[in-house]
């Protein structure tokens, strides 16, 4: 594999560990302690992690990657 894949799958284990903690986070009784902008903010920053998520995965996968 080259550099920049390597790269990217790197960058894709850290997101999903980013991921899954924020999503933890998100089904935690501390997130409903949060207001109701924090909340939305939150569900937006994990929708968007997932589409890069999703999109690191393909790209990976498109140069040869696993």
């Amino acid at each position: 594999m080259s550099d920049f894949v390597d790269r990217m799958i790197t960058e894709y284990t850290e997101l999903e560990t980013k991921t899954t903690k924020l999503n933890e986070f998100i089904h935690n009784k501390k997130y409903l302690e949060l207001n109701e902008e924090n909340r939305a903010l939150l569900n937006a920053q994990y929708n968007a992690m997932m589409a890069y998520q999703f999109i690191l995965k393909r790209r990976i996968k498109i140069n040869g990657g696993n």
